[in-house]
């Protein structure tokens, strides 16, 4: 008799099949991978009160796995004791949503310009899960989510520049609801730079005159106003 497949996802109900017809005074009794033996008849023998035998109708001798545990996972016979044996063999397959393993996985990561950054992002799951990489970016128009990399555990960017620094996900999904995803955030280091909006300002003499100028650094710079080389503190004349 073939082997008969049955895949349920894990802390779900498992229903392995077996149907006899003119089963006389034979017995039926299910077993494990390891011939452990798990039932008689309609009786459970083993001390594991999620299993039991379920008989809609005459001819049905149902294993039932309640709560089912990735563990369960495995060969189960249902066997008649005819001579010889009659068996069913039933291959249960046992599904497992998505999960990241923070403990092997990227955390928040400050990095220079011009350095590599790797995120990783660790899942377990049955099937394997794919993984998909997006960066959120934040601007006027709302936030956007766009796919970078390659799919896989690990994405690389190399030769980071300011404008990498953003937050980026990791989403883990083997078709197996719900995706597991985790949100890593991304700051680049980098030296101030000072953008002036006028270089040269003309003003009468006596008038008061304001002079901008933008530093933009990572982390946040700390700025000051210099004249021919000797700092300008805060007085009547400039403040």
């Amino acid at each position: 008799m073939p082997m008969v497949n049955v895949t349920v996802k894990e802390r779900n109900t498992a229903v392995l099949p077996c149907s006899v017809s003119s089963l006389g005074s034979y017995q039926v009794v299910w077993t494990d991978q390891v011939s452990t033996l798990l039932t008689f008849e309609d009786r459970r023998i083993i001390d594991d009160e999620r299993l039991s035998v379920e008989r809609p109708y005459t001819r049905d001798w149902n294993l039932h796995i309640r709560d089912v545990r990735y563990s369960d996972q495995g060969i189960y016979n249902c066997q008649i004791n005819t001579s010889p044996v009659k068996i069913k063999t039933i291959n249960l397959i046992v599904q497992v949503p998505s999960k990241i393993l923070d403990h092997l996985s990227s955390t928040d990561v400050v990095v220079r310009e011009g350095e590599t950054v790797t995120l990783v992002c660790n899942v377990t799951g049955t099937p394997q899960p794919t993984v998909t990489w997006y960066r959120l970016s934040s601007s006027s128009k709302g936030s956007e989510k766009q796919k970078v990399g390659v799919n896989g555990e690990v994405l690389v960017i190399h030769n980071v520049t300011r404008f990498c620094g953003d937050s980026y996900e990791c989403v883990a999904y083997n078709n197996v609801a719900p995706p597991a995803n985790k949100l890593i955030k991304v700051y680049v280091e980098f030296a101030p730079e000072i953008y002036l909006p006028n270089k040269r300002i003309g003003q009468e003499r006596g008038k008061e005159t304001i002079l901008e100028c933008t530093v933009t650094a990572f982390p946040h710079a700390v700025s000051m106003w210099q004249k021919d080389g000797i700092k300008l503190t805060t007085s009547p004349k400039y403040r």
